[in-house]
């Protein structure tokens, strides 16, 4: 027997979905796709498949998962097989979380929380889990921004494995009202990323360094993180390798409002959500989940 992936099972149903569809028997019309300025027409052997592979890149580079899900459920079209193939894609989740003093009360809850988050998604989905806490870069240290900032867990199988590095993680630091958070996006970034449905859930209280964030608290590097890294191109990357991100804001603060629209104006498709209660944290994460 074969060993398909869900990938190459929805690829060969969409092209028995168009190679058998009424609309390209339509005599009317000449179905002509252009590739690289080379003409297939529908009488071509190769214009399904390059058809298939337009239609096919198309639904994971710009439709969100939930679009997909919810269009394999309602169009007729699509075979039980293909219906099939597009819920068992594989998916990655990343947590990336702020782990400094502020956070303990929201971190205690996390990990609580987030056993329950990953039975719900292995339970349906083949998942892998990955995590990034990040605290804040030591004013103090000898060479500003070179110093070590964030913890990680690569993406994997191993849930166990995952909890257990939950109950041992460390909530300290962060003297300051601004924390290293482009630093935990990007050490995410680095993680194994290999699945169809890509996801990034970032949990803070406190937006990153910089004029723009301007609060009453202290900023200790208020000309932005000083191992150089921007909003721009941290976002971008994350927009680039097809990663959702969802951002769970746990402070009303403006400044965190600020971030989320400074964000946004990078990566539009952003998914943002404020709780400032810890008892509310479990229906945002249970929410998130039946949402990947």
């Amino acid at each position: 027997m074969t060993n398909e992936s869900a990938a190459d099972v929805v690829m060969k149903e969409t092209r028995f979905i168009l190679k058998n569809s009424s609309a390209m028997d339509t005599e009317d019309e000449e179905f002509i796709l252009d590739v690289g300025g080379q003409k297939f027409d529908d009488h071509n052997p190769c214009y399904f498949s390059l058809l298939a592979v337009e239609l096919y890149m198309q639904v994971f580079s710009f439709m969100s998962y939930k679009d997909l899900r919810n269009a394999a459920c309602v169009n007729t079209t699509w075979s039980p097989l293909a219906k099939k193939a597009v819920s068992h894609l594989s998916r990655d989740v990343v947590f990336v979380c702020d782990i400094t003093s502020s956070m303990r009360p929201h971190i205690e809850s996390i990990k609580m929380c987030i056993p329950k988050f990953v039975k719900t998604l292995t339970s349906k989905y083949n998942t892998r889990f990955g995590f990034v806490g990040y605290r804040d870069h030591d004013p103090k240290h000898a060479n500003a921004g070179q110093d070590k900032c964030t913890v990680g867990y690569d993406l994997s199988h191993d849930t166990e494995g995952l909890v257990t590095f939950l109950s041992k993680l460390a909530v300290y630091g962060g003297d300051d009202y601004h924390e290293a958070v482009l630093d935990g996006l990007n050490e995410s970034l680095k993680l194994n990323w290999k699945s169809e449905v890509k996801t990034l859930i970032l949990a803070c209280d406190a937006p990153p360094h910089g004029k723009q964030y301007a609060c009453t608290g202290t900023d200790s590097y208020p000309d932005g993180c000083p191992c150089g890294l921007t909003e721009g191109g941290v976002l971008q990357e994350v927009q680039s390798k097809g990663i959702k991100l969802s951002i769970i804001n746990l402070h009303s603060r403006p400044e965190m409002n600020t971030m989320i629209r400074v964000f946004k104006s990078i990566y539009p498709d952003i998914m943002s959500r404020e709780t400032t209660s810890v008892v509310h944290l479990d229906e945002v994460l249970t929410s998130l989940a039946c949402e990947l």
